[in-house]
């Protein structure tokens, strides 16, 4: 995309009357969100790296399948 498209205003609303448990839940869970999504960002970071390292030692396998085929001097 060429340019950044706008958020969402995000505000913070205290009802009046609320359960003071329920929302000390809605706050744990959100907690462990962040948490799982932290997690899933060094997962996918591995799964890059790893896929990096493949392909090199893929790429160095054919050279040298090449190399000792006689293909390249």
């Amino acid at each position: 995309m060429l340019f950044k498209r706008p958020q969402h205003l995000r505000f913070e609303y205290i009802p009046r009357y609320y359960n003071p448990d329920k929302d000390e839940e809605l706050k744990r869970k959100e907690r462990m969100k962040r948490k799982l999504k932290f997690q899933r960002i060094g997962i996918s970071e591995r799964k890059r790296k790893s896929l990096l390292w493949w392909l090199i030692i893929t790429g160095l396998v054919f050279y040298l399948y090449l190399m000792l085929s006689g293909m390249l001097k």
